[in-house]
């Protein structure tokens, strides 16, 4: 899930649009196009995103998967034929969230999330959680229940390494409980990025704050996760 890190969630369809307009792109195609007619930078991000998702195939050129083809069918049934439809869409979410703009396509990104193994783990967990989330609760959780998603989801590549040690030597605690460890652990865009790309699917509400700061500057007791 480390490639789903862009905040804005349209990003990840970016791809769906152009291969289903286009046909089959290499991915230099792929990203020129991103590039030239969605007007975005971060290409390889959203192509990289797209396959975690299941919406592309790995081989070159890149093709549409089954999903993929349903993806490319609900946004050209919802005027998106284009990669320009896509951006203006986007431009209308800006201040608000896409689940509050544009809920059919919320719902195809969070379906697209949930059939993603770890996703739908993380998501199963929140729900345990909620209605409102501690951050730490969460993350106390996740190293209990599911630490593969917490280790491949809310870990740096270090931070992982580190945290697998001490579950395997049963100092579990210490990710939730020690500040110092779990804030050396954790990605610092899953505070933002990810808590960013939760909202616009509907699956957090637009109340939650997201954390754009230092780890070090991180409060979970000022920001819990709202459920919508």
């Amino acid at each position: 899930m480390t490639t789903l890190s862009l905040a804005q969630p349209l990003n990840y369809l970016a791809p769906v649009v152009a291969v289903d307009r286009h046909g089959p792109l290499a991915r230099d195609e792929l990203v020129d196009a991103l590039a030239d007619e969605y007007g975005f930078g971060a290409g390889d991000a959203a192509v990289a995103s797209a396959r975690t998702l299941g919406l592309l195939t790995g081989e070159r050129p890149h093709e549409l998967t089954e999903q993929g083809e349903l993806s490319a069918t609900v946004l050209r049934g919802y005027g998106v034929e284009a990669l320009d439809d896509l951006r203006l869409l986007k431009a209308e979410t800006r201040g608000s969230t896409v689940a509050e703009r544009h809920r059919p396509l919320a719902i195809l990104l969070r379906n697209a999330f949930s059939r993603h193994p770890e996703f739908g783990l993380l998501l199963d967990a929140l729900r345990a959680e909620g209605p409102r989330v501690h951050f730490l609760d969460l993350v106390e959780r996740l190293v209990h229940e599911y630490p593969n998603v917490f280790l491949g989801a809310f870990c740096t590549t270090r931070g992982a390494v580190r945290a697998r040690q001490l579950i395997e030597s049963g100092q579990t605690r210490r990710l939730y409980a020690d500040q110092s460890v779990w804030r050396d652990v954790i990605r610092n865009n899953v505070l933002f990025n990810f808590v960013q790309q939760l909202k616009h699917v509907g699956v957090l509400s637009p109340a939650t704050l997201s954390h754009s700061g230092a780890m070090s500057e991180y409060d979970p007791d000022e920001k819990p996760w709202i459920l919508a």
